[in-house]
């Protein structure tokens, strides 16, 4: 995995304050009211609506940290790895001149130089290019 801009990575840092910012407590107004008989019934200590409102912090708190780091992987733009390599384009000349006919230990030169082009087109990626020239007194394009 690459990194495009690894200086975004520090959008992270701002985790902690995020999760910090949801923890403290929010100051409570004070509202006047004609009757408290309707408001006693709604702020009776039920166990589940606290358990609800914790339930409630901790689910935006995941969500935040999961929004800020998309982002934060987004900007710095994510590669897998060999996902943004680009594509070669390769021209390989094959001298088909009288002493590339010369033996050396056995095979000819040009025998070897057509065992080496052999293993540059088996190595060659599938968004590659390869274009073979041959030199002879005249340049022919062999394979486009």
């Amino acid at each position: 995995m690459t990194f495009e801009y690894g200086q975004a990575l520090w959008l992270l840092t701002l985790l902690p304050l995020l999760a910090a910012l949801l923890l403290l407590p929010l100051r409570k107004r004070l509202v006047r009211v004609a009757s408290l008989a309707m408001w006693e019934r709604v702020f009776e200590t039920n166990p589940v609506r606290r358990y609800s409102r914790w339930l409630r912090v901790l689910v935006t708190i995941a969500l935040e940290v999961a929004i800020l780091t998309l982002v934060a992987l987004a900007a710095a733009r994510v590669q897998a790895a060999g996902a943004g390599v680009p594509a070669a384009r390769r021209i390989v000349i094959i001298d088909r001149s009288a002493d590339m006919q010369v033996l050396e230990d056995g095979a000819s030169r040009f025998a070897e130089a057509r065992q080496i082009l052999r293993n540059i087109i088996a190595a060659k990626g599938p968004k590659d290019q390869i274009m073979i020239l041959s030199a002879l007194p005249r340049p022919e394009i062999t394979s486009p």
